[in-house]
């Protein structure tokens, strides 16, 4: 039965890929299959069902475009490509990180990884140093953590919702409850669906936790069906912007970047921004 779901997820993404994007989309199924194996919690129906649900809403995710723009438009720094991506290489170079396995930025050596920063667009070197900015506040890790501590606390979904920003330019985590949280079910507690209504809310980004429990690094990151998805939406949507944070340990987590711009790559693009720690006593659970 596992095999027979596995197909229909395989013929599914070729189904949605131009013959152009066979070389890349072939890799993603060899990954898919790789991971299959190496785990026996894999549940390809699962990955289907909210594989075609993510197809079906990112087409109405335009309603974003220009959201960011309307605040920056008339800063020189953040629309000066080259130092804003200096200035991300120099916070990321003193920062630890925590990488998955199968990440393959592990094997880059240091010159390379940030040279990635480099190549990526002006819109995403926004997004990712705002985030680098918000967490330099206090305040804004404590929001993470209060997040991370509920969705310890709840098995039945993965929490996540939307990023957006203030005048101020500082950023808000709106978390919106998982489309799969209703089901009640521990099945749903390694998935997050953003509902359909969340689209229609102007945002700059997602973001979705890994926190089952206090230790989860060995899922830090982007996993491969978040690649795929993103590979995804990134073809129906041209760009896809979502954070991915991950609990390492008690008041400790790792966050990353993971998005694509159609105009750079066909392919979404991880980038790490650390580890980071919040105080679990200055924690609101209201």
């Amino acid at each position: 039965m596992k095999k027979n779901l596995l197909t229909l997820l395989i013929a599914g993404i070729l189904g949605l890929s131009s013959c152009s994007e066979q070389p890349a989309i072939q890799n993603e199924i060899k990954e898919i299959r790789q991971y299959t194996r190496s785990n026996s919690n894999f549940n390809p129906k699962k990955k289907i069902d909210s594989k075609e649900n993510s197809f079906t809403r990112f087409k109405t995710d335009s309603v974003n475009s220009g959201y960011l723009e309307k605040f920056l438009y008339n800063s020189e720094f953040f629309n000066n490509h080259y130092d804003l991506s200096k200035a991300i290489i120099n916070i990321l170079k003193d920062k630890e990180h925590t990488y998955r396995s199968e990440d393959s930025s592990q094997e880059m050596n240091l010159d390379k990884r940030w040279q990635i920063i480099n190549d990526l667009s002006l819109a995403q070197n926004q997004r990712i140093y705002l985030m680098l900015k918000s967490l330099k506040d206090s305040s804004f890790l404590n929001r993470i953590g209060t997040i991370i501590e509920k969705d310890i606390q709840d098995k039945y979904s993965e929490h996540g919702g939307i990023v957006t920003i203030s005048p101020n330019l500082k950023l808000k985590l709106k978390v919106i409850n998982s489309e799969n949280s209703k089901d009640k079910s521990i099945e749903n507690n390694n998935w997050y669906t953003l509902p359909e209504e969340a689209y229609i809310i102007p945002h700059l980004a997602k973001f979705h936790l890994h926190a089952t429990k206090y230790k989860d690094s060995e899922f830090a990151g982007p996993g491969i069906q978040d690649k795929i998805i993103a590979n995804s939406n990134i073809d129906i949507n041209d760009e896809f912007d979502e954070f991915i944070i991950t609990s390492l340990e008690k008041e400790k987590f790792n966050i990353d970047y993971l998005g694509g711009d159609k105009l750079i790559s066909k392919r979404s693009i991880i980038i790490d921004l650390g580890n980071y720690q919040y105080d679990s006593t200055k924690i609101n659970f209201k």
